[in-house]
């Protein structure tokens, strides 16, 4: 009888458990920070409307981010690739990391702690 009551008791804290609401917050970490061969993939909506949830607001509990209403109206994207390919290259000795965008080579030094951008090439 005595471990019918202790079952019990761990089937009601286990169904407890699982009607609870899960949350998390995102973690921004530097394994998060890019790397040689990324492609970062960029949606934009240049309007947006409809839920006024959709804007990020600052941290804290409580948070509800609706994007669903959002459109696509273009899409970008970045690839990371080793800077010696780059044409500016030598001017920016100490950088790993090159990406370009628009004519303008950008290139980066990512560190385990920082991602800095070291500065741009434009072409002529």
């Amino acid at each position: 009888m005595k471990q019918t009551r202790h079952f019990l008791y761990l089937v009601g804290l286990c169904l407890l458990g699982f009607s609870l609401p899960l949350n998390a917050q995102i973690t921004v970490t530097n394994a998060t920070f890019p790397a040689l061969s990324d492609t970062l993939r960029f949606v934009f909506d240049l309007n947006p409307v409809g839920n006024p949830n959709i804007f990020i607001t600052p941290p804290g509990g409580n948070q509800n981010w609706d994007f669903s209403t959002l459109a696509v109206d273009f899409t970008q994207q970045q690839v990371f690739v080793s800077p010696a390919t780059g044409t500016g290259s030598a001017s920016f000795p100490s950088a790993n990391l090159l990406y370009v965008q628009g004519g303008i080579e950008y290139y980066l030094n990512v560190t385990s702690q920082t991602v800095q951008l070291l500065g741009t090439y434009v072409w002529s």
